[in-house]
């Protein structure tokens, strides 16, 4: 795989994952049956669907691996359902991300969004600061029946203590919005 210039080494990381997947599925297999021959044409489309079954499946195998090998922070920002936390994960030291939704159900155009970080805390009452938090854009407009996002940018200091902290991420402008925020910091 070509090096291409200008991508972080978590980008680059997961290209070379993605490449040795594809590269799994795309080895040329033995085909365990002869695709034409004494079967009629029942066999040979018998054939052709185990074969295309076999490369799905492979496929498959190959993205859980990959899953598996990025572990939680394959899940940075998603939020499974309504309510449910933006997740980061990082590391002391680390700059954790995660992108922000702001979905607008209503028939008007919502603007000028501004979206802060609350301090987070843990369940021991450990708090981080969260002044270091950065949005970009820092302002969203997010259309009538349209979604919108930025992305939340999160320094973890080096020397936090290793657990989950909790916070919100909050909308001001001409509506009020808050969504809840939940940071690993991993060992």
């Amino acid at each position: 795989m070509t090096e291409r210039p200008g991508l972080t080494d978590r980008q680059r990381a997961a290209a070379h994952t993605a490449a040795e997947v594809f590269d799994s599925v795309a080895e040329p297999s033995a085909v365990p049956f002869p695709l034409d021959g004494d079967g009629g044409p029942r066999a040979g489309v018998a054939a052709a669907v185990s074969l295309f079954s076999d490369v799905v499946q492979r496929i498959v195998d190959g993205y859980a691996d990959l899953a598996e090998r990025a572990g939680p922070a394959a899940s940075n920002g998603w939020a499974g359902a309504v309510g449910e936390p933006i997740t980061l994960h990082g590391r002391p030291g680390e700059t954790a991300v995660a992108s922000v939704w702001i979905h607008n159900m209503g028939s008007r155009p919502v603007p000028r969004i501004v979206l802060r970080l609350t301090r987070l805390t843990a369940a021991d009452g450990t708090e981080l600061a969260a002044g270091s938090a950065a949005f970009e854009p820092a302002e969203l407009t997010v259309g009538a029946a349209a979604s919108a996002h930025a992305v939340l940018t999160l320094p973890i200091p080096t020397g936090t203590a290793p657990g989950s902290y909790h916070g919100h991420v909050l909308g001001g402008g001409e509506i009020e919005a808050a969504l809840p925020v939940r940071l690993v910091v991993l060992l």
